[in-house]
């Protein structure tokens, strides 16, 4: 099937020529305007601390254990998939249950940024070993492979956040609750794990498959930041190939949220707590490589060339898939 999914810019084997030099150019220079003002450069001792701490954590060349075939195949597919919590190769689930659940019931401190329908915990409130352990359990093989078979390169982690949809009253919808696509880049695979049980009444995260949601994108001329680029008539209410994802504590949704429409944070009645992760390629649109523009390499240490910075600010535990040289 011919894909016009990103008709904005026209075919998609044109885009991915254009994508790393046009894009980039613009809005580099937007940036070290706004960033650096005059200096757009980072110190010698940042890049110092860039190149050591990018040389203490060299690119993994082994993987481990590949995922079972037949989940990346479903994967691309269909364009999500679901791992129930009683799948052994996901590893560090009893200890991220109880250290994120115990810290969100007693004190959250959520981002200020934060939708009232959607809120993530501000992740400098936790402790250091409780934003490492998010890391590792989001790093781990079995997520990292998946991430690299789907994506067809090694990924880039680009984000870590522990999301509450609270219970809620709103008969009136917007953003991510009503239909629509993520334009991070022609792919990508964001996590959702599940920290308690999530019923119907929790608003869980509803997905249409990328065969069916390519189709509608394509009949009805979407286009990202258009006035239908969030809106519910894109899909048919009673389309019985909606898939709700409800789950019990544990279970696992990874799902391409480039290439299938999704909503969710819609009534919800309980709270729902999800620990979530996104893995892009190394250039996406979200998170260009303007860094690689410069005549030096280690140049910078940003949210562009390290997307989780504020995540671990001394990169004390991030590793190569969080790091894009």
């Amino acid at each position: 099937m011919e894909n016009s999914l990103h008709n904005k810019f026209g075919k998609r084997n044109l885009w991915k020529r254009i994508k790393n030099r046009i894009r980039p150019v613009r809005y580099w220079y937007k940036y070290c305007q706004q960033k650096f003002g005059s200096r757009p450069f980072s110190s010698p001792e940042t890049r110092a601390k860039f190149k050591k701490a990018f040389e203490n954590h060299s690119r993994i060349q082994h993987l481990g254990n590949q995922p079972a075939q037949g989940q990346v195949e479903k994967l691309r597919k269909q364009g999500y998939l679901f791992v129930g919590k009683d799948n052994q190769e996901i590893q560090l689930r009893n200890d991220i249950a109880v250290n994120l659940v115990k810290y969100i019931e007693k004190d959250p401190v959520y981002n200020p940024n934060s939708k009232q329908y959607l809120k993530h915990l501000n992740p400098m409130a936790l402790s250091g070993d409780d934003r490492e352990l998010i890391y590792k359990f989001m790093a781990q093989d079995y997520f990292l492979n998946l991430a690299t078979q789907y994506l067809g390169e090694y990924p880039l982690l680009v984000e870590l956040k522990v999301l509450i949809s609270p219970a809620i009253e709103k008969s009136e919808y917007s953003g991510s609750q009503l239909w629509h696509s993520d334009f991070d880049d022609e792919k990508n695979l964001k996590i959702f794990h599940f920290l308690k049980d999530v019923d119907i009444e929790c608003g869980p995260l509803q997905v249409l498959s990328k065969e069916k949601s390519q189709k509608i994108m394509d009949d009805r001329g979407f286009v990202w930041g258009s006035n239908i680029s969030h809106d519910d008539s894109l899909v048919n209410e009673n389309d019985h190939l909606v898939e709700t994802c409800t789950g019990v504590a544990g279970d696992t949704i990874l799902i391409d949220t480039v290439n299938c429409l999704h909503r969710g944070s819609r009534s919800n009645r309980k709270p729902r707590y999800i620990l979530y992760a996104t893995y892009n390629t190394r250039s996406s649109f979200r998170f260009p490589p303007y860094h690689k523009l410069l005549p030096w390499k280690y140049s910078s240490i940003n949210e562009f060339t390290v997307p989780l910075i504020d995540f671990d600010p001394e990169m004390a535990f991030l590793k190569q898939e969080a790091v894009n040289i």
